[in-house]
């Protein structure tokens, strides 16, 4: 299938089947679900951009729950993302998430690639990261471990809060301080204006016309009684 367009939808979009061309979104206001033989991605809301092909996916200004899933590897980079991303990244690959107050839960497992992941500065989360085969650095004064080839940490930044599971089989972790604006809340959607018709007359009842009245017949008066004799 060819390359696929979309922008400004107002509700949600579905795309299932496999594209071997370039796949770009703009400002879908309301879920986005991709489904083909190679990934599945689900997000709430798009207020950026979108662009998948056979190699990246790159997407910004994105509201979540975010789910992605890989199965044969892809450079992903998410930008001002708010609200829970889970990727599972399978094959050859690199992983970039910067995430916006207020920080929710995120799971990124890779496989062959190194995770940089940026959360606000002050924010409180639980962290734990690890590496087959890499180093571990963060800006959070967390102190990792090594054994052989492996690295790993664990803890908590300014009291704990939500979770955060940072692992890669062989590539570097990068816990980063960002330092982007959430996502602005939708406008309240406008009220819904119904006109009736106006009620139609209710025809008034037909009322039969009064009968005439019959004069009254005025009584008979008395005869006059005779002049009295002369005396």
């Amino acid at each position: 299938m060819g390359e696929i367009t979309l922008s400004d939808i107002t509700g949600g979009v579905t795309l299932d089947g496999d594209f071997f061309a370039t796949t770009h979104l703009e400002h879908v206001n309301g879920p986005v679900r991709f489904q083909s033989s190679r990934s599945q991605i689900e997000l709430a809301r798009l207020d950026g951009d979108f662009d998948l092909d056979g190699e990246s996916l790159d997407a910004d200004q994105v509201l979540g729950p975010v789910v992605l899933t890989t199965r044969y590897g892809k450079n992903i980079t998410l930008e001002r993302v708010q609200g829970s991303v889970q990727i599972t990244n399978t094959g050859k690959g690199s992983v970039s998430v910067t995430s916006t107050s207020p920080v929710a839960p995120i799971t990124i497992a890779n496989q062959h690639g190194s995770v940089d992941l940026g959360l606000p500065e002050g924010a409180g989360f639980e962290l734990e990261a690890s590496t087959g085969n890499g180093e571990i650095e963060n800006d959070f004064d967390l102190p990792a471990q090594s054994a052989h080839n492996k690295q790993w940490l664990q803890g908590k930044v300014a009291g704990g809060g939500s979770a955060m599971s940072i692992n890669t089989v062989d590539g570097d972790v990068t816990i980063r301080k960002s330092a982007v604006e959430p996502l602005p809340p939708l406008p309240p959607a406008p009220p819904r204006i119904s006109i009736a018709p106006p009620a139609a007359a209710t025809p008034k009842a037909l009322v039969a016309p009064k009968a005439p009245r019959a004069p009254a017949a005025a009584a008979p008066k008395p005869p006059a009684a005779p002049p009295a004799p002369p005396v």
